[in-house]
């Protein structure tokens, strides 16, 4: 009675081990498999693995095209990752790692989203030799003088850009800011191409802020990870190293959102980086 008892666990433990191997195999397939080439990458015998399928297929874990007759990862899959992302939070997520480049770099270490077409500082670190800056959280943050900000604005479409500055224009804060919309186009597509922004005393006299932005699973640009200090401490010189630290920081909180290609060429030699700062 044991005897039988345990062969048939076995049985549905083997069962369960070929059908979450069928879906690892078929994730990385962009067009499906047919059962023939699946049950050579599993080394079984074919009707083993079409029994297999067809429960897959029952739950929606897999379905099959109908004309081709190949398998590929089905509704039921893509439906538990989409609930999964979903139940990531922004805020818990990105904590431990503004905690890690505040302690890294001493300075001040921001998290920043897009309310509506407001900015607003969601979380915020200090590192020991953190400056004083004004703006508490959830108040509401200059756009396009933040490095925060243009972070968020490169990746929006121009007619959101458009919308969002056609009332209220772009103020001057400091006599650094950029006030022209034409000039503003093209400073955001700067930020675009080496993938962070610069705040060069445009919203604070004496103050440097470098920004990525970050992403979600869908690879939407959902919020910004900042670090500020004063210029005597970001300078020309060292510039990009700390834009180093916070576009790889920016990138593995993207990661953990579920963004595939987030850790990337962006990664640096995190500690020559520091020493260097």
């Amino acid at each position: 009675m044991l005897v039988n008892k345990s062969k048939r666990m076995q049985c549905k433990i083997t069962s369960l081990d070929r059908g979450l191997r069928i879906l690892s195999i078929l994730a990385a397939e962009k067009d499906g498999l047919g059962v023939t080439e699946l049950s050579r990458r599993l080394d079984a015998d074919k009707s083993v693995v079409y029994r297999t399928l067809s429960s897959l297929m029952m739950h929606t874990f897999v379905e099959q095209e109908p004309v081709t007759k190949k398998y590929a990862l089905g509704l039921k899959v893509m439906e538990l990752a989409s609930k999964r992302l979903r139940n990531i939070d922004l805020f818990s997520t990105s904590k431990p790692f503004l905690k890690d480049l505040a302690r890294q770099t001493g300075e001040v270490v921001v998290l920043a989203v897009m309310i509506g077409d407001v900015l607003a500082y969601l979380d915020r670190e200090e590192g020991v030799g953190a400056i004083d800056l004004t703006g508490g959280l959830g108040q509401p943050v200059p756009l396009h003088s933040t490095a925060c900000g243009k972070s968020i604005l490169a990746f929006l479409p121009e007619d959101d850009l458009v919308r969002i500055f056609r009332d209220k224009g772009l103020p001057a804060i400091t006599e650094k800011t950029i006030t022209s919309f034409s000039a503003f186009k093209i400073h955001l597509a700067e930020v675009r191409l080496r993938g962070y922004a610069i705040d060069d005393e445009e919203t604070y006299h004496g103050v440097r802020c470098i920004a990525a932005p970050i992403r979600n699973h869908s690879n939407a640009v959902v919020a910004s990870l900042s670090l500020s200090s004063s210029t005597q401490r970001i300078t020309p010189a060292n510039l990009t190293v700390f834009a180093d630290l916070v576009r790889e920081t920016a990138a593995q909180i993207s990661a953990r959102l579920g963004y595939g290609d987030a850790v990337e060429a962006t990664r640096s030699k995190r500690e020559a980086s520091v020493v260097n700062l």
